[in-house]
């Protein structure tokens, strides 16, 4: 059933993004929104003003034709930048810093958006844009005409897709934080997740509140968006490099603590340039920028040297993808912030975090259910696989297959002379050997303490009798090697052409039977060398 539920569901998945592709109604009208014309080719004039924060600003004059639609719209994207826009000689928008604000030169990124009437058409609008910070010099403006509602639709299209990855982000983030919390109170002391979903938060509500779209959403404060924004980029390296210093656990390796303290300090120092009224978080970027360069020099070490020394630890290696992606990311977001002079639509970083969340997820899934099936000692197959297969196996359905069983002997003994860790190195060593004997494809498990199946299938006596005959030269080699304890092994197999339409248990029962004929030989050869004072010898 849940196959078909699967094939349900991809069906569903399919049918709508068929429908999402193709044109289901037909709609007429013969009245439109404004169409969105972008006024990319406007040329500004730059003049001197001695007010401004800067000593200058630019100026555009867009004539409004009669063409324009009575719901048409002006519509600027500014960058911490102070605006007015004028209609003729009429000042009807001003975008500027309140007199009650004392920490911040700049308004933020917002939308400024005019209402054309029909009054104002023939008529010129002007607007008059003075940047505060020196990074928006010289930089174009996003300018355009249109209906209000279209340009916020357009908006939202090309932000969606970031936001979404960042609501997911806080989600899962949120949820590694509360299983934190309640790991930390019930006394487990894993707090590693957490670190790690502070840094999704953090990373998200930065991003969130940096696409153009949030403005909109929230216009009566775009200050705050801004704010919010930057602050939570100058806090987000602190909790991946304590996430890393909790999963990693390298020992005598500092540079991690160093430079969570570098990321501390760093928060601390933009955020005095602050409230001191000396830079704003836009203008100590540079800064921010260099404590995450730090942090990813630091994670890219520290995840070579993990890897180095804890690589066999699925945990450490899922661990260390995670800092890896993310470092590759910051660094690509932070070439192509330079170069494009904006964090809008930076997503690798974004892009790297959520890999790593479905990764590790689906990892740790088939890892819990390895885990349920495998024995964490030796590599096999455990006694619950064991059981599943017998029961879950009900014939052969006409391919031969063999089934064997093995059984070490005097293990009890060795534990009780030699100690647990001889008895665990002999377990280890004739379950290398099964492992490299058997044929691929075999089923191994350990069945009991000292007991061990094999099945096989589409395989004659010749072939099993070989893999037998293997296993038991691998054995003597192995004991003639001075390798001590030296191995000794009970052993029967059967094949399912020997017994009339056999299930796998009968299989297993018939091969179990075999092999205690012959342990039962190997204890009365055992006693009679014992009564003649000779030394036992493996199989």
């Amino acid at each position: 059933m849940a196959g078909i539920y699967i094939a349900l569901v991809c069906s569903v998945v399919f049918f709508l993004l068929y429908l999402s592709m193709t044109d289901g109604v037909e709609i007429k009208q013969d009245r439109v929104y404004q169409e969105i014309e972008y006024l990319d080719d406007l040329q500004p004039e730059t003049i001197a003003d001695p007010d401004a924060p800067l000593g200058e600003k630019r100026i555009y004059t867009i004539p409004l034709e009669d063409n324009l639609q009575d719901a048409a719209s002006f519509a600027m994207y500014a960058i911490h930048s102070l605006v007015k826009v004028y209609i003729d000689d009429q000042l009807c928008y001003e975008l500027n810093i309140s007199d009650q604000n004392k920490f911040l030169k700049s308004p933020g990124s917002t939308w400024v958006v005019v209402p054309i009437k029909m009054a104002d058409h023939g008529k010129n609008l002007r607007v008059e844009v003075t940047p505060v910070y020196k990074s928006r010099l010289g930089k174009r403006d996003l300018i355009m005409i249109g209906a209000r509602l279209q340009i916020y639709k357009k908006q939202l299209h090309a932000d969606l897709p970031q936001m979404l990855m960042c609501m997911f982000a806080i989600i899962c983030g949120a949820v590694m934080v509360i299983f934190a919390i309640r790991s930390y109170f019930k006394g487990e002391g894993d707090t590693a997740n957490g670190y790690l979903g502070m840094f999704a938060i953090t990373l998200s509500v930065w991003k969130i509140m940096d696409t153009r779209f949030a403005p909109m959403f929230y216009a009566g404060n775009p200050l705050l968006l801004s704010t919010i924004s930057l602050s939570m980029l100058s806090l987000c390296s602190f909790p991946l490099l304590n996430f890393m210093r909790k999963q990693v656990r390298l020992k005598h390796f500092p540079i991690i603590e160093v430079s969570s303290v570098i990321a501390n300090v760093t928060a601390a120092v933009v955020l005095f340039l602050q409230l001191w009224g000396i830079a704003d978080y836009r203008e100590s970027l540079p800064i921010i920028h260099v404590g995450m360069g730090i942090s990813i020099v630091t994670i890219a070490i520290s995840g070579i040297r993990a890897w180095v020394l804890e690589k066999d630890d699925p945990r450490v290696r899922r661990a260390i993808l995670c800092f890896m992606c993310c470092a590759v990311g910051g660094v690509i977001d932070l070439f192509t912030f330079y170069m494009k002079g904006t964090s809008s639509g930076l997503l690798f970083t974004m892009g790297s975090f959520l890999f790593y969340v479905v990764y590790s997820t689906i990892a740790g899934n088939l890892e819990l259910n390895k885990r349920a099936d495998v024995d964490m000692f030796t590599g096999l197959y455990n006694r619950s696989k064991c059981n599943q297969l017998l029961r879950d196996t009900d014939s052969a359905d006409g391919i031969v297959s063999a089934f064997a069983m093995f059984d070490l002997n005097d293990l009890k003994l060795t534990n009780d002379t030699f100690g647990h860790e001889a008895g665990d190195r002999l377990i280890q060593s004739f379950v290398e050997i099964l492992r490299q004997e058997a044929i691929p494809g075999s089923f191994l498990g350990r069945y009991g303490g000292d007991e061990f199946i094999m099945f096989v299938m589409d395989v004659d006596r010749k072939i099993m009798s070989r893999v037998m005959k293997r296993i038991e030269g691998s054995v003597d080699k192995y004991n003639h090697s001075g390798a001590s304890p030296q191995i000794s092994y009970s052993a029967g197999f059967v094949l399912s052409s020997e017994l009339e339409d056999p299930s796998t248990m009968d299989l297993f029962q018939e091969a179990d039977k075999r092999m205690y004929v012959e342990k039962k030989k190997y204890h009365e050869a055992h006693d009679r060398r014992k009564k003649d004072g000779d030394k036992p010898d493996g199989k």
